[in-house]
This record gives structure tokens, C-alpha cells and sequence, in this order.
């Protein structure tokens, strides 16, 4: 598309911005010559209408091109995301510690810790003064919503067990367990998939229908919830020891159908099993590995969630950041302005939103559960 531009942070979490132009005449040079077969008999253009096609086709560019704005620097991104956030957020007096992890992530500025009897903790998207716990406790405060998840673990298996017999799911659904799209995927294995209902807050308008029972359980409790999807990992299959890089996130699973024997994980210096009907949270920003040496395939729930400790309107500053860096444009930044003020009259509640888009909703076009480091990540687990 004429005057597309894409930038994002890069997978390393560095300072740097990663920006890629695509324009049509540029496109057009790239793109392979291919010749059109023409029927015998039909009429062939002149080669003078081939020709001024042509030259209309570039003047066409060329307009888009002059008329679009030019793409922001790296500089001038990080300078517009500061002063937008400290319009909207009243300086930093309304949440001071992200703006200070903004920043932190623009220098290359990571945390990176060993906590004896933890493990070892690295982030590069990270909130001072979290409490850093390997596998929190969920009887703990602040996860009182998780148990209640548990409580209704019976359900959740039933419907998906039902859902998932279904030999026509795959046509009903929206990317029904497509693979791990990351760069470094070759590290989950080919045969990870997952099933999404929830994605960056917004409940899957199809899927979330085809497993309403499920989804009306965080619903229900307003869970604190950022991502749910069911992951399947085959039998004989591992996840390599890997950090999620963001200490703000955490991650719980509920364990559907577990095989027996060596089927397990390992987060910082703990290693343990999976039980099916049980919770188990994890942070994720520890070095963390899963193994299944199995026989049977595993089946688990998997919850993306907010700290406990991270204020509600420390959720909200960190998803104006998300929608910034979504689309780093002065307009882009403008519309994740505009989202917060309409939001910031009921900030006591910033968990799941409602279902995102009509029809098929929105499409993971390259798999779920998808992104590189920095803000927004959310590697498979």
C-alpha cells in the first residue's frame, strides 16, 4: 500500500525503533515481472494506453506519497508518547512508575535480578517495587478472582471437551490453535497451538460464543484478565527456558487434561507438575521452561493477567502505552488519548473489555499469543 509505514520497538528492547516503508513505486519495483497471457483473438492495448496506465499509476503514488505524513523519527516517537502521557496523566503524578518504565525502556535500561530461593528474574518492560515471587500463592490477597476460576474448573472442562469434539470447530472458529508466531517460535516447537478467547483485553467476538460458559466466568467475576487461551502442548514436546521480559504480567494456568508422569514446569528455582483442576501462577518475568515427556498431549487454560499490585491506573497508563506503540503516529497516539479520557471516569476497573469487532472479529493473521519484547509482550508460556 502506497505510504505504508510500520514501526515498533525492536525485539531486543533497546532504545531503537524498527521502521519499515513500503511504498507503491518502490512495491512495483520489487514485486517479479509476471506476463499476462492473453486469449488469441482478443484485444490487445496499444502500447501507447499501456504506457499512459502507467504514467497515471505513478502520478497516483506519487499524490499518496506528497499527501502523507512523514513517518516519525525514533525521537520524535518517544518525545510524543512522553508529553501525551504526561498531559493525560497529570505529569507523573497519576502514575509515576510508568512513566518511569517508559523511560526506562527507551535507554535499554533492564532489571535484571537473582533472588535467592526465586531464581533468576530478567525484564525489560518492568515497574519498580514489585514484589518478585517465582510462583505466587494464590489463597494470597489479590487473587481471590483466581480461585473462584478454579472452582469452576468442572465447566470449563466439560464445554471444551464438548467444544473441541466438534469436527467442524475449525470452520465455526477464529484461528483455532494456530501455532506461536515469535521470531524465536522454533523455541516452543512446531506442534504448540492455542485457542483464543481473549487477546490485549478484548474477548473474541466468535470464539468467546463458542465457549460462553468459559467466558462468562471471568466475565462474571471481572478478572483482571489481559489474555485467555487454551494451549496444547503434544506429548514428547518442551518450551525452552525463556523470560516473558515484563514483571507487571503474570501468568496462571488451570490444568485441564494432564497427563500422568513427566509432564512438568519449571519457573526460576521451582519445578512442579501440573494437576488437572488446579491453578498454578506463575511470574513470568523469571526464567521458565515447560517439558512433556509423555505420552498424551497436555491440555491447560492459560490466564495473562495484571500484577495484583499494579494500581488501576497504572493499567490504564500501560495501555496507553500499548495503543502507542500499536501505531506510533501522532494521529495513532491522539486516538490512544482519547480512549483513556473516555475510560478515566471508571478507572477502578481496568481488567477484560468487551468482544472486539463483528462477524469473525478480528483475526491473529499470524498465530496468537504473538509479539516481540518491551510493552505488550506476550510470548507463549
Amino acid at each position: 500500500m502506497a505510504g505504508a509505514t510500520t514501526q515498533r520497538l525492536s525485539s531486543s528492547g533497546h532504545a531503537g525503533c524498527h521502521v519499515t516503508r513500503r511504498c507503491g513505486i518502490a512495491g512495483l519495483a520489487a514485486a517479479p515481472c509476471r506476463r499476462r497471457r492473453i486469449p488469441a483473438g482478443a484485444h490487445r492495448p496499444s502500447v501507447a494506453v499501456a504506457a499512459a496506465a502507467g504514467v497515471r499509476g505513478v502520478a497516483t503514488d506519487l499524490a499518496t506519497l506528497r499527501s502523507a505524513p512523514p513517518p516519525l523519527s525514533e525521537e520524535a516517537v518517544g518525545r510524543a508518547v512522553e508529553e501525551a502521557f504526561q498531559e493525560t496523566f497529570w505529569g507523573s503524578l497519576a502514575a509515576p512508575r510508568v512513566l518511569e518504565s517508559y523511560r526506562c525502556l527507551l535507554s535499554g535500561k533492564v532489571l535484571e535480578r537473582e533472588w535467592p530461593g526465586q531464581g533468576h528474574q530478567l525484564a525489560n518492560s518492568f515497574l519498580e517495587g514489585l514484589s518478585a515471587v517465582a510462583c505466587p500463592d494464590i489463597t494470597g490477597p489479590g487473587y481471590e478472582w483466581l480461585q473462584e476460576v478454579e472452582r469452576q474448573a468442572d465447566t470449563i472442562l466439560r464445554e471444551f471437551q464438548e467444544v473441541a469434539a466438534d469436527a467442524e470447530l475449525a470452520s465455526k472458529g477464529n484461528n483455532i490453535w494456530v501455532p506461536a508466531a515469535r521470531g524465536d517460535a522454533a523455541g516452543y516447537g512446531d506442534d504448540w497451538r492455542t485457542l483464543v478467547l481473549q487477546d490485549r483485553g478484548y474477548w473474541d467476538a466468535v470464539n468467546a460464543t463458542l465457549f460462553p460458559q468459559t467466558a462468562a466466568v471471568f466475565q462474571d467475576l471481572k478478572a483482571p484478565t489481559l489474555e485467555v487461551f487454551f494451549a496444547r502442548q503434544p506429548p514428547g514436546t518442551g518450551i525452552k527456558s525463556h523470560t516473558d521480559y515484563v514483571n507487571f504480567v503474570q501468568t496462571s494456568h488451570l490444568g485441564l487434561v494432564i497427563p500422568e508422569g513427566d509432564c512438568w514446569y519449571k519457573v526460576g528455582d521451582h519445578v512442579r507438575k501440573w494437576q488437572n483442576g488446579k491453578m498454578c501462577t506463575w511470574d513470568t518475568s523469571f526464567m521458565h521452561e515447560t517439558r512433556n515427556d509423555t505420552d498424551s498431549e497436555r491440555i491447560v487454560l492459560i490466564m495473562r493477567h495484571w500484577h495484583p499490585e499494579v494500581t488501576p491506573l497504572e493499567r490504564l497508563a500501560i495501555g496507553f502505552l500499548f495503543d502507542c506503540l500499536d501505531a506510533p503516529t501522532l494521529a495513532g497516539i491522539r486516538d490512544a488519548q482519547t480512549k483513556v479520557q473516555a475510560h478515566l471516569g471508571g478507572a477502578a476497573h481496568t481488567g477484560g473489555r468487551g468482544a472486539k469487532g463483528k462477524g469473525k472479529g478480528k483475526k491473529k493473521g499470524k498465530g496468537a499469543a504473538a509479539s516481540g519484547k518491551g510493552f505488550g509482550a506476550r510470548p507463549p508460556s
